[in-house]
């Protein structure tokens, strides 16, 4: 018998395998894959999809040929014999009849049948059966509806017709007849999805429905961290330190209640570029599949960079990164005014203050003469 640690390092390394395996299969998953094996598509069981009902009609008699050859005529086909090729050629006859023609080819064989020309003939069509209801039939065929998967597959339709014949002796209506005319109509059931789902064969070799979620055409942020990226005054040039300790005793403000951003690296820059292109096309769509990315890309573009009072495009080549250094810095929208109050003092200016759109506005930006 094992002994205890035996044991639990038997039940362990099957389940190390068993979770290692299912991890791997998460790893290696496609889009197409189900949500259930780590992609991204929405799987459903086949459902039952019924085919196109097929019609057939049948007299209650028994079968000479000479009937069979008015089924052929009154259905629009030329009958050409038994023994032909072809024995009834065109018409409804072979493919069978649709539904809308069951009732008159029935009338029109009886008709024929019993030559009634000008001599009254009544007619009484049933309808297809209800659940309860059967036929019995020597000749033809028997029963009641057929139901598969909920879907009825099989039903029966009787027609009673009776009248007089003529008699082209005495010309005239002579006798009493009376004959059932029996419609079959059925359908096949295939194997179908839902609408919106295609049919395929999936990992297990079983037939699944499948449909792929909805996707954003905009591609997720791409992460930069720290996000926000730290303030930088070390790395601007010295003449944009020098406009900041001037504006500094200028306004009585030390630098931190007022400064927004100073240098940038460039691989930073190029973020804040793609939160605004970003944006641009996200801010009009309200579609279910962006709403995530909608919200962050917001969140980034009003909160994080306070993007949202410019209407100038950030630069990858912007004089925050300007080789090694930052030649520029931004301010608070708040201290604008005192910019524009100090820059003669403080040889600097806002080569892009706040115009009405579409201008070029940048209004925090400060650049030193």
């Amino acid at each position: 018998m094992p002994s205890p640690r035996t044991a639990v390092h038997g039940f362990i390394r099957p389940c190390l395998a068993l979770f290692f395996t299912a991890f791997s299969s998460v790893l290696h998953a496609a889009p197409e894959d189900c949500l259930q094996d780590g992609g991204q598509a929405t799987c459903t069981s086949p459902i039952s999809v019924p085919g196109p009902w097929q019609h057939a009609l049948c007299d209650d008699f028994a079968a000479y040929l000479g009937r069979v050859a008015a089924w052929c005529v009154v259905m629009g086909g030329t009958w050409n014999g038994p023994y032909a090729p072809e024995a009834c050629a065109g018409g409804d006859f072979v493919a069978g009849p649709p539904e809308t023609k069951l009732y008159p080819y029935a009338e029109a064989f009886e008709q024929r049948m019993h030559n009634v020309q000008s001599c009254p003939i009544t007619g009484q069509d049933g309808g297809w059966l209800s659940p309860v209801q059967t036929i019995n039939s020597w000749n033809c065929w028997s029963g009641g509806p057929v139901v598969q998967n909920g879907i009825e597959v099989r039903n029966l339709r009787e027609m009673l017709f009776s009248g007089q014949s003529y008699n082209a002796t005495t010309q005239s209506c002579e006798g009493s007849w009376s004959e059932r005319v029996i419609a079959l109509r059925t359908r096949q059931l295939q194997v179908g999805c839902a609408d919106g789902y295609t049919l395929r064969i999936g990992t297990g070799g079983q037939q699944e429905c499948f449909a792929m979620a909805a996707q954003c055409p905009v591609a997720p942020l791409t992460p930069y961290s720290p996000d926000p990226y730290p303030l930088d005054i070390d790395n601007l040039t010295p003449r944009a330190k020098e406009a900041l300790r001037c504006l500094e005793t200028c306004s009585g403000q030390i630098r931190s209640t007022f400064l927004s951003s100073g240098y940038r690296p460039a691989a930073y820059q190029n973020h804040i570029g793609e939160v605004w292109n970003k944006w641009q096309k996200l801010e009009p769509n309200h579609s279910p599949a962006c709403a995530a990315l909608r919200t962050q890309v917001k969140n980034e573009f009003f909160d994080v960079h306070q993007l949202g009072a410019s209407t100038l495009a950030p630069s990858n080549n912007s004089c925050h990164t300007v080789g090694a250094v930052g030649s520029c810095f931004d301010v608070n929208q708040s201290f604008t005014q005192t910019v524009d109050f100090c820059s003669t003092q403080c040889n600097v200016y806002r080569p892009w203050p706040y115009r009405p759109p579409p201008g070029r506005s940048d209004p925090m930006h400060v650049l030193p003469y």
